[in-house]
């Protein structure tokens, strides 16, 4: 019998931050003074699985904390057989609750660097947001992106009639393509982002989309 631990496996959609081995939790969290469950709660519904993953990333404030939980997820991946993974992971909320935008998206390209060239798996990230949240930090997510070769594209999540009316000037939204210009007077040309639209629902709002932007340079 083959064992399916061995066979070479692509892994196409998950979140870093629902990755994170029980023992780093704690660990982060008696590092950083975050007050944890004694016990983890079950999960009786979506509510609870969001409130756990927001008590998680209460739990990541350094850099070493980034770096840490991808080198780790690539380790964990590995030894599953994963060859190939395509991650997610918020970096604009973290940067705001932080104080510092860039500096978890950072750490965490450092540590997946790392953890890729140790196991021998190749990736690529993704940033999410929600349309539940500011228009604002989709246009930071957005920028976070343009400024980060590395960064694949962008998901978006949840239902449309969340979305906002009002864009950021420097996010302009034509069809099916985003371009995003560039703040800084040297650099004034714009780059497409191309959405892709999947899963259930449409303009109307009802059911469940997401989009994912991939950027070309």
């Amino acid at each position: 019998m083959r064992d399916l631990t061995a066979l070479p496996k692509a892994h196409l959609h998950v979140h870093l931050e629902s990755t994170i081995r029980p023992d780093t939790r704690r660990e982060l969290a008696e590092v950083n003074g975050v007050r944890l469950p004694a016990r983890q709660p079950a999960f009786d519904g979506f509510r609870a699985f969001a409130e756990y993953n927001s008590a998680t990333r209460a739990c990541l404030r350094r850099p070493e904390d980034f770096v840490r939980i991808a080198r780790e997820f690539c380790a964990d991946e590995a030894a599953q057989g994963t060859r190939y993974a395509e991650v997610t992971f918020t970096a604009a909320a973290h940067g705001e609750r932080l104080g510092d935008l860039a500096m978890a998206l950072e750490s965490v390209l450092t540590g997946l660097r790392e953890g890729g060239a140790e196991h021998g798996m190749e990736w690529r990230l993704l940033l999410d947001h929600s349309r539940r949240k500011p228009v604002e930090r989709a246009r930071r997510t957005v920028e976070l992106a343009a400024a980060h070769p590395e960064v694949a594209g962008i998901g978006m999540a949840g239902e449309e009639r969340f979305r906002s009316r009002r864009s950021p000037k420097s996010l302009r939204r034509t069809g099916s393509s985003v371009c995003i210009w560039s703040t800084t007077p040297a650099k004034r040309k714009g780059r497409t982002v191309s959405a892709r639209r999947s899963g259930r629902g449409g303009r109307s709002g009802s059911g469940t989309e997401s989009a994912s932007w991939t950027i070309r340079n």
